[in-house]
């Protein structure tokens, strides 16, 4: 099982190609070369083959409300994520979304907790200049209750769905795609 919060982009398993992109750009200070930020955006489109198969780990995923605000791509890219997380949460993916009035808001940046059935949990903390890799597992299980207190307080999986749809919606001029 993975679990991740993330507060400032779509977790990398859910970006769309152009999407990777862009925030591969937006995480760089140093302005890296088109061809390094492609690399990113590849590695990102690698990595979610992850979830594909029968025995792939399942995915619960929380994004703070503010993500879906940040304009890292416009129009219809925009879009495209939004699209791509809607579809999200009718495969293997539990979505959910912290809003803005969450009654819980964790300390700590955005993280990401892979649980293993015969190997210790694996903690990756996204600090802002690195991820840093956590193997202890008292830290592990802390953040797991974290992840815990924001699924309690965020829009229940079942609800997630239609708020990003309206919130789709609201940022779309053309007829909404239909989504059964």
């Amino acid at each position: 099982m993975i679990y991740t919060y993330q507060a400032h982009f779509v977790p990398a398993l859910l970006q769309t190609y152009q999407y990777a992109l862009a925030a591969c750009r937006a995480c760089r200070y140093d302005d890296p070369s088109q061809a390094r930020l492609q690399f990113g955006a590849r590695a990102a489109m690698q990595r979610q083959r992850l979830l594909e198969g029968e025995d792939a780990p399942r995915l619960w995923a929380i994004l703070d409300e503010s993500v879906l605000h940040r304009q890292l791509v416009a129009g219809d890219e925009r879009i495209d994520q939004l699209d791509a997380l809607i579809a999200a949460t009718k495969g293997r993916v539990t979505l959910q979304i912290a809003p803005y009035d969450c009654q819980f808001v964790p300390r700590e940046a955005s993280f990401t907790l892979y649980r293993y059935a015969d190997a210790p949990d694996v903690l990756c903390v996204h600090r802002f200049d690195r991820d840093e890799i956590i193997s202890d597992q008292s830290e592990a299980d802390a953040y797991h209750q974290t992840f815990v207190a924001l699924g309690v307080s965020a829009i229940p999986p079942e609800e997630t769905r239609d708020f990003l749809i309206e919130f789709r919606s609201g940022l779309s001029l053309d007829q909404p795609k239909e989504f059964d």
